[in-house]
């Protein structure tokens, strides 16, 4: 009782700091109570990519080889967390159920190792408070995604390559091609990395970490190729046939368009996914695929603009500006997708620790939005409700937001601290 007659009496600053406190703090409870619903009671919408999973490995298992026998739609390298549940599942008769759960525990593993890598980087000039606490918040806001979805694994090795890519460039270029054959988007990292050591003259460093993509790269088709032909390149096509799925940037904008009567919008679903189409659908997806590359260019025109005059200013780039960057990147790829899964927020999971808290908070937030949406109250997205396609767009500003946050972060030359080691192994 005492305790709150003197908050009572408190500065008026102190009694709305609580305040806000506790809102945040209830607002946070009512969300991970909701997690706990999400990720017990929807078990049918968990199922959907468990049910791939699962089966992918069971073919493998019984002799088949993937792309040839059956297709599909991964990279091979993702392959390789599908299938080690299914091996350790022999021990428990190999059923479905189980499978399930050592898949779950197979993800806490890659984030038990991730946040192992996290803690080994020494970056002093990003922010250093809490690094490894903010890495289990993001695990902890995500699990009804994070548990079910095989993007852990690419969390680890992004991880790796921010531990390596300045110490050990070899093994960051081996383990950037790992994660571009078990996801396709890490490509987008290679360009920045290229740059980075470019600008910085670290020759050597550039062409260990050539050397290390490339041999990975040779590697692996020698021992796929012969057994799949051509057929492993299938998954390829199956993403560019993907329409405008309904969680997209794009999509929140035109059912956005749609609540106003401006444009006419019908609900399908192909590839795995609920897509909305219009009769501008084709246009808007070419639109794209023009759009795309030019801000790309621009982009990276940019990072390297600035990558320059920091290394004319300070004599090197710094390690927490090359992070900074390979988070813009991630950003203006999710920005420009017309595929938004919500396991792609895991992605930036290996950045955000190093950004400052606004960014942190902004991304927490994202993160909320994305669970509440799917597998929250999908069924309601369906159904066009006014509400969801607000949380959709509200996603899309606090992406832009942090975008402009970042690259303001990187622009900015003030508080240098002198760059160190990222980590060695």
């Amino acid at each position: 009782m005492d305790y709150f007659k003197s908050l009572y009496s408190a500065h008026p600053i102190d009694r709305r700091l609580w305040l806000l406190s506790s809102v945040i703090g209830f607002i946070c409870l009512i969300y991970l109570l909701s997690e706990a619903y999400y990720i017990i009671r929807l078990t049918a919408i968990h199922k959907n990519d468990m049910s791939l999973y699962y089966r992918t490995a069971t073919r493998i298992m019984e002799g088949q080889i993937p792309f040839k026998d059956f297709r599909l739609e991964y990279p091979v390298f993702a392959i390789f967390p599908i299938i080690i549940p299914a091996i350790i599942n022999l021990l428990f008769g190999s059923s479905f159920e189980s499978y399930c759960i050592l898949f779950c525990l197979q993800n806490i593993i890659f984030g038990i190792v991730a946040a192992g890598f996290l803690a080994k980087i020494s970056i002093t000039e990003s922010n250093t408070i809490a690094r490894q606490p903010v890495y289990w918040l993001l695990i902890i806001f995500s699990l009804p995604i994070y548990l079910f979805r095989y993007d852990p694994f690419l969390a680890i090795l992004t991880m790796m390559v921010v531990y390596a890519m300045i110490t050990r460039p070899y093994l960051a270029g081996v383990v950037l091609m790992l994660a571009i054959e078990a996801k396709l988007y890490p490509i987008i990292f290679l360009p920045i990395l290229v740059l980075f050591y470019l600008v910085n003259k670290d020759y050597h460093k550039m062409t260990a970490f050539f050397v290390g993509s490339v041999v990975t790269l040779l590697f692996t088709l020698l021992i796929v190729l012969p057994l799949t032909g051509i057929s492993f390149f299938d998954f390829l096509a199956y993403h560019q046939q993907r329409g405008i799925q309904l969680e997209s940037i794009v999509a929140g904008l035109l059912l956005l368009l749609n609540q106003f009567d401006l444009v006419d919008l019908r609900l399908t679903n192909s590839f795995g996914s609920f897509n909305i189409d219009t009769e501008s659908s084709p246009m808007i997806l070419k639109t794209i695929g023009v759009i795309t590359p030019i801000v790309f260019i621009l982009l990276i025109s940019f990072l390297g603009r600035t990558f320059m005059s920091e290394k004319r200013m300070y004599g090197s780039i710094r390690a927490i500006t090359l992070i900074r960057a390979l988070g813009a990147i991630t950003l203006v790829f999710l920005l420009l997708n017309k595929v938004m899964s919500p396991q792609y927020v895991i992605w930036l999971f290996p950045f955000i620790p190093f950004y400052e808290n606004p960014i942190r908070i902004k991304f927490i937030i994202v993160v909320m939005l994305t669970i509440s949406i799917y597998p929250g109250w999908y069924h309601y997205l369906q159904n066009f409700h006014p509400v969801m396609i607000i949380m959709v767009n509200l996603r899309t500003i606090l992406i832009i937001w942090m975008l402009v946050d970042l690259l303001k972060s990187v622009v900015s030359a003030k508080n240098h601290i002198t760059p160190k080691p990222i980590g060695d192994l």
